[in-house]
């Protein structure tokens, strides 16, 4: 069962989620997306390395 009822996921298979936001001030340029087939398989450290790849991502766009 999913916390959140609008929830749609990607995958029957899907268990875990984590989504992190590319962006630059306010400007959205995508996101960054993985889903697992385990409960709870992202961490806090996970969280912090996605998001550190997403600033260098942001850097890159115009």
């Amino acid at each position: 069962m999913n916390a959140d009822v609008e929830y749609i996921a990607c995958s029957l298979q899907t268990r875990s989620e984590i989504v992190v936001p590319i962006m630059r001030g306010a400007r959205v340029f995508g996101e960054i997306d993985i889903d697992s087939d385990v409960p709870a398989a992202f961490t806090a450290q996970d969280r912090r390395f996605l998001e550190e790849v997403a600033r260098i991502l942001a850097a890159k766009f115009v």
